[in-house]
Parts: structure tokens; sequence; C-alpha cells
């Protein structure tokens, strides 16, 4: 079988991409579009620039390799849990290797029960829980934990 290796000028785009926003990795799942795109115009407007797996890889790149690369180029993740990324194989391909990184990962959860899915070390992570809340009133708990870690990190 052949390989689908990434062509050297999209790995530099994606690399290229860093700017003066602190760049945010959205570990999520494609059924929570609408959440998803709530959180990700929150930290958009929070002067914080999101990736996401959907949109910010190039055509025909082999994704696992694009996933790798995207958490490589991030500062943290933001993991969006709702109870289908929560069984996602692709989110845990993510956030083991932003563990291995020993990047720093922001759960927050959407839906009541979804965490008891995650592996024990995700479990233990402390997390935003923003069930029943609409996402604005949310905004402040997740762009605070966001910036909270970016300014742990600069410490």
């Amino acid at each position: 079988m052949m390989e689908n290796k990434l062509p050297a000028k999209s790995a530099k785009r994606i690399k290229a991409r860093k700017s003066a926003k602190a760049r945010v990795m959205l570990c999520y799942s494609s059924e929570d579009g609408l959440p998803v795109r709530q959180v990700e115009g929150l930290l958009r407007r929070a002067g914080l620039d999101p990736v996401k797996d959907t949109y910010d890889l190039p055509v025909g790149m082999e994704i696992k390799e694009g996933m790798r690369l995207l958490v490589e180029t991030s500062l943290m993740v933001v993991f969006v849990i709702s109870h289908p990324s929560a069984l996602s194989p692709n989110c845990l391909f993510e956030l083991e290797h932003a563990r291995a990184l020993h990047m720093p990962i922001i759960p927050v959860t959407l839906q009541r029960g979804a965490v008891q899915h995650l592996p024990e070390w995700l479990r233990e992570l402390k997390y935003e829980d923003l069930t029943g809340q609409p996402l604005e009133d949310a905004a402040v708990s997740i762009i605070g934990a966001v910036y909270q870690r970016l300014l742990a990190d600069c410490a």
C-alpha cells in the first residue's frame, strides 16, 4: 500500500499559520457541530486562534499525520466532551498525543454522563461543566481556563 505523505508545502502552511494569537486546537466530535462552532467563535472573539482538524488540514493529507501536526503546532487542546467525542477514536488519538507532549488539555463537557466514557487519566482532569448553561454564559469559564493555562505556562 502506498503511503500518502504530506507535501512539504502543506506542512509549512500548517506550521506557518502561527500568528500573534495563541493557537488552540479544538478536539471534538463532528456530531457536535453547532456547540463546537460556538466554542470556536468564543475563542476567536477572545483573541485566540482555534484550529480544527475538519478545516485546517489540506485535502489529501493523511488524517492521523495531520492531527499530530495540528496538536504539535498548538499551545493547548480544548476538548469538547460529549457522548460522541468521549467515544471517538480520533479524539482519543489527539488527546493521547497531546498528553505525550505534556501539552495542557482543557476539558469542557456539554452533556451529563459523557465523562464516564473517558479513559481514567482524562476523568482525573478538572473540567468545566457546561451542561445546562447557554454557551454564551459559559464563555467566561472557557476563555478564563484557556488564559489561566497560558499565563501559568509563561510563569
